[in-house]
């Protein structure tokens, strides 16, 4: 079994965020070029799209590898500590990590 939740607005100060090679952040969504035409000052990709031009690795490669060891340079946190109502929290303690996914609504 998995348990969805949706994501909340209210996030941990101080949490960190993926960006560019600019410093813009961006999120992960299904159809970037769909969605950046609706406002062009946001950046998306696809978690299998290539970092940048002049990157030879994934997002999804890049995350695995940057956080491997228990490093982490992007601050990332997971959904059940990133979203700051306890309900987030109990509901991963309750259900565990492996059963919890976080749809985002970025």
């Amino acid at each position: 079994m998995k348990v969805v939740i949706q994501c909340c607005s209210r996030k941990l100060d101080g949490a960190g965020r993926l960006t560019n090679d600019r410093g813009d952040p961006f999120d992960f969504v299904a159809h970037p070029a769909l969605i950046s035409t609706l406002n062009s000052s946001d950046r998306f990709a696809r978690p299998d799209d290539q970092r940048e031009p002049s990157r030879q690795e994934s997002w999804r490669e890049y995350l695995i590898r940057s956080t491997a060891n228990g490093q982490n340079p992007d601050r990332l946190v997971r959904a059940g500590d990133l979203y700051t109502p306890p309900a987030y929290r109990a509901i991963v303690n309750s259900y565990g990590w492996e059963r919890v996914q976080s749809l985002s609504c970025a």
